[in-house]
């Protein structure tokens, strides 16, 4: 059995196995069983203040838009980052001044910052570099 043994768990308690202080979890199951639906249902409950309050920021990035569809490849050499990808998922009609993407990087470079990553398992094979 790939996945080991499977236990339920409260969605608030799914980091209180983690021992090392750069926390992660990854969620396993079928296609199509509700990962995404996981990652926005998380994301909703810290937003209202219902699960974990020791985050400041909690970041859902979309995997499956990682395509050279909407980051062209770069020229040689050169690389998005997770910057970039905030930028152009969360902020793409109002460009943020130099003042705020040094703020934003400030805060997500920051340890309480909960990164979720929705649809690992619909990652196509065209990702940029």
């Amino acid at each position: 059995d790939i996945y080991g043994s499977q236990t339920q768990i409260e969605v608030k308690d799914i980091f209180e196995q983690c021992n090392d202080q750069n926390k992660c979890t990854l969620v396993l199951g079928s296609p199509g069983i509700g990962h995404s639906t996981f990652c926005r249902y998380a994301a909703h409950q810290w937003a209202t203040g219902i699960l974990w309050p020791e985050y400041e920021l909690v970041v859902l990035v979309s995997l499956r838009r990682l395509t050279t569809r909407y980051y062209p490849p770069l020229p040689c050499g050169s690389n998005y980052s997770l910057i970039d990808v905030i930028k152009r998922e969360y902020f793409a009609d109002s460009p943020l001044s130099e003042n705020d993407q040094r703020l934003q990087k400030e805060q997500l470079d920051n340890i309480h910052t909960l990164w979720l990553l929705a649809g690992y398992d619909e990652i196509v094979l065209d990702v940029p570099a």
